[in-house]
């Protein structure tokens, strides 16, 4: 109960779909029963119900502009039931006096028990309205929101390889452009002393800040955004369908919520008492019909196609509503032919509204769920992609800074060893570009995960205990993309320097588990590494406790590698943890 009231109090509370759909249903089905009960022809009623809902609706219409101003039942709870409660209590009086002064019709006075039936019904219909109508318009909103996440994780997927392809040949065109103009610059035959300098020069002035610009250049790349979810329109149907994932046979409130709109209507063909009467067994029967169907339902149709699921819900809806008006009369005497099936289609209309009541919070939990994990997916792979950029950097600024210059040094060192012909010809100046340039279009033997721990604990050996809690499954997934390797070594690498840096540590234990946080409902499998590095604090620096918030290379590369990460600072030790993107290689 306190979950309905919650649902009501997040609705606003009066809706043109409320109007329309309950005032159809009154000219629709009322004049049959109004012609039976009172006489005059059906048009009359008609008219007169239509005049009487005309009224009403301005009335709605502007004390709720006056009063609520497009608030939530919530947002204004005194005036929004004062005014729910107010009109309902209204709505019967208008019709009376619609009836009496507009039409003449001086006979029609329905007494107390129509005018209260008319006016709860209308209260209850309102309402129900009012939630319907506030939860899928917010289900549409969140469906198009999940259509707008997986548009973008598949456009993640198609852009990808053509963002680092650009990027590659971007890097090459811009080195192999400043390497060009930088040996253009070379004077051949000159002395062995001036080309050594002339190298040197070269080496200082181009090579290195060029290598150093490559590896601290930030990670620029274009999102690749879904469409605008503003523009997203989810068709009532893709709502319907997703709703028949939903048992949508409800059978504690939904007997008493069914049968209570036929109440009013039978007490215009049968005294009062007999449709008191008939209303109760309507409720004793609707609970055994709609808890036999919850019970088939869930056990042998739940996994069925959604359209037969749809079909069977429609079928199913129906029969209850015609038995139950063929039941009400045998026991109460009321004779069907009366009300025709104007009984069982309000029956069969009040349990659709009631089933979507039930559905939509239902498959909104679920939507939520799928949307939370499409988000993630997204994010995993915007991540992705800017360590795939950011390891492809470094591998341009490792090749300028290593290969590249080795070459030059090499070139130098010949120059001084060969002095008898100690001069730079032509012929040595294009041979050491075309190395340089080729040393770029090949790509460089990268360490792996395992070779890069043992140099990391023999480096340290003198001063800090490093071990490892690695399985050899782990490894061999990390080794395998060497993209995440690369990140790995890095973020470990970072850590440990700062934690002998920051908090001079003497011991330090490096673990990585793989971790799967994909939902059930998602269609995007992905895993995160879940690295720790833990360290004891020997002697912590004030740079340490701002280490976890303070912008500076670290964090940066920290931020750039991993989905996210968090230092723990804990008196005597200090523990980082970050989590890191990885393909799929199951």
């Amino acid at each position: 109960m306190n979950a309905l009231f919650t649902r009501i109090y997040a609705a606003k509370p009066f809706t043109w779909q409320a109007f329309v759909g309950m005032g159809l249903g009154l000219l629709a089905f009322s004049p049959s029963i109004l012609v039976k009960s009172q006489g005059y022809p059906p048009e009359i009623w008609r008219a007169l119900l239509l005049v009487s809902l005309v009224l009403l609706a301005l009335v709605t219409v502007t004390l709720k502009s006056l009063l609520l101003n497009n608030r939530t039942v919530g947002e204004k709870p005194l005036v929004a039931w004062s005014l729910l409660i107010g009109l309902s209590i209204l709505f019967p009086i208008i019709i009376r006096n619609v009836a009496n002064g507009i039409f003449h019709l001086v006979d029609f006075q329905p007494g107390f028990f129509r005018y209260f039936t008319i006016g709860m019904i209308w209260l209850l219909g309102t309402l129900i309205f009012a939630v319907v109508v506030n939860e899928t318009r917010e289900f549409r909103k969140e469906l198009g929101n999940l259509r707008s996440q997986l548009a973008t994780a598949h456009r993640f997927q198609k852009v990808e390889q053509s963002t680092l392809e650009e990027l590659r040949l971007e890097l090459l065109s811009n080195v192999k452009t400043t390497l060009k103009k930088a040996f253009e610059k070379l004077v051949p035959k000159m002395s062995q002393r001036d080309a050594s300098a002339q190298l040197q020069e070269l080496l200082d002035d181009v090579v290195r800040p060029l290598a150093s610009t490559l590896s601290s250049r930030d990670v620029e790349f274009s999102d690749a955004q879904g469409p605008d979810v503003n523009k997203l329109r989810v068709s009532v149907k893709e709502v319907a369908n997703r709703l028949t994932d939903t048992n949508p046979f409800e059978y504690k409130w939904a007997p008493v919520l069914v049968a209570l709109p036929t109440l009013s209507m039978k007490t215009w063909v049968v005294p009062f008492p007999i449709a008191l009467l008939s209303f109760f067994c309507s409720v004793a029967f609707l609970f055994v019909a709609l808890y036999v169907s919850h019970y088939f339902f869930a056990r042998y149709l739940n996994k069925s196609t959604r359209r037969l699921s749809l079909l069977i819900m429609v079928t199913t809806f129906f029969a209850i509503g015609l038995l139950d008006t063929l039941i009400a009369g045998i026991i109460v005497g009321l004779d069907p032919s009366s009300v025709g099936l104007l009984i069982a289609f309000t029956e069969f209309g009040a349990l659709m509204l009631l089933a979507l009541l039930r559905a939509i919070p239902r498959e909104r939990q679920r939507l939520l769920k799928e949307l939370d994990a499409a988000l993630s997916h997204v994010e995993w792979m915007n991540t992705r992609r800017g360590q795939l950029i950011w390891v492809e950097q470094q591998r341009f600024a490792r090749l300028v800074h290593g290969d590249i210059q080795a070459k030059i040094l090499a070139t130098i060192l010949d120059l001084s060893l060969n002095v008898k012909n100690g001069q730079l010809s032509q012929d040595q100046i294009t041979q050491l570009q075309v190395k340089c340039e080729a040393a770029l279009d090949h790509p460089e033997k990268r360490i792996s995960l395992t070779a890069f721990l043992h140099s990391l604990a023999k480096l340290w050996s003198a001063s800090v205990v490093i071990s490892t809690d690695i399985s050899k499954k782990v490894k061999a997934q990390i080794e395998a993309d060497p993209v995440a390797q690369e990140a790995v070594i890095e973020i470990i690498r970072e850590a440990l320097n700062n934690a002998v840096k920051y908090s001079h540590s003497t011991s330090i234990t490096i673990s990585i588990e793989i971790q799967n946080p994909t939902a059930k409902e998602n269609s995007f499998p992905f895993s995160l590494l879940h690295i720790q590095v833990v360290s004891d604090v020997k002697s912590a620096s004030t740079a340490l406790s701002d280490f976890g918030g303070k912008p500076g290379q670290g964090t940066a590369l920290f931020d750039q590698l991993s989905k996210k990460w968090k230092l723990h600072l804990d008196g005597d030790s200090s523990r980082l943890v970050a989590y890191v993107p990885i393909g799929d290689h199951t």
